[in-house]
């Protein structure tokens, strides 16, 4: 394909294809710019793929990340000159109302329904929220995971409260929430989250990448709580639930915060 088509530059993404796309342009004049969009310090490829990385992104021209620390795992893989990091842009539709027409409050997920986005335990801390029965919980997304997440919903009793939507538009649902809860093992940049916080939306997120916690300080522009810890999640989503006061801050720093990556800029 980069023989047919002669383009000046080829851009890849994803771990494997960056590789294949590295093996592919050897002896065209094609230049290779590679983008990486997940934290390689977190995320292991297949074995093979794993060992093929940090020989083969070297070969590109140009290697992006969409979070510092991406690219500060990868200075070890390459010269400092040919890594940058690219910020995702950010365009977001103005809000037609979406908010005032709610009628509960609203927890939101946006998100493949991987293991890796750990569902069952966003799920979980939601299903011990106590007290807490006017709000409900809104997961966008579709995948492997949707049938196990079906199943676990049933099981804790808040089928009347969950509604997982598929594959949407999300932002109608973002525009009317009130709290995004991000419990990834790892992370490159979500865009996700960005997008939710563009909107107003409080984010609660873990450290388990550096990815998220450029965007989101806490108690600043959001929660911020331990990696796999379930507790700490549920106090979280508690403690901004009962507290619209602090909501309402931190939605306004979060909006704030996103204004450098509106696309102009």
């Amino acid at each position: 394909l980069m023989e047919h088509v002669q383009a000046p530059v080829t851009l890849a993404f994803l771990g494997a294809t960056n590789i294949v796309a590295a093996l592919a342009r050897h002896g065209l004049p094609t230049r290779l710019v590679i983008s990486e969009r997940n934290d390689p310090a977190r995320q292991e490829l297949m074995p093979v793929w794993q060992e093929l990385r940090p020989l083969m992104y070297g070969a590109a021209d140009v290697v992006t990340a969409n979070s510092r620390g991406a690219v500060e795992t990868m200075r070890s893989w390459m010269p400092a000159s040919r890594l940058a990091h690219v910020p995702n842009p950010l365009r977001v539709p103005p809000d037609c109302g979406a908010r005032r027409s709610r009628s509960r409050p609203r927890f939101i997920s946006v998100g493949r329904l991987v293991p890796q986005k750990r569902g069952d335990l966003v799920l979980e801390a939601f299903a011990r929220l106590d007290g807490l029965e006017s709000w409900t919980f809104e997961v966008l997304g579709d995948g492997p995971e949707r049938a196990s997440l079906d199943r676990l919903v049933a099981e804790r009793g808040i089928g009347r409260r969950v509604r997982l939507h598929g594959h949407v538009d999300p932002f109608p649902h973002l525009f009317a929430s009130d709290i995004f809860v991000l419990a990834s093992d790892f992370e490159g940049m979500p865009n996700a989250l960005l997008e939710a916080m563009a909107c107003g939306v409080v984010p609660i997120v873990n450290d388990a990448t550096p990815g998220p916690l450029e965007f989101v300080e806490h108690d600043v522009t959001g929660l911020v709580v331990p990696a796999g810890d379930l507790e700490a999640l549920v106090a979280a989503m508690r403690e901004l639930a009962t507290d619209e006061l602090r909501r309402a801050r931190l939605a306004l720093a979060a909006r704030a915060r996103m204004e450098e990556l509106t696309l102009d800029h």
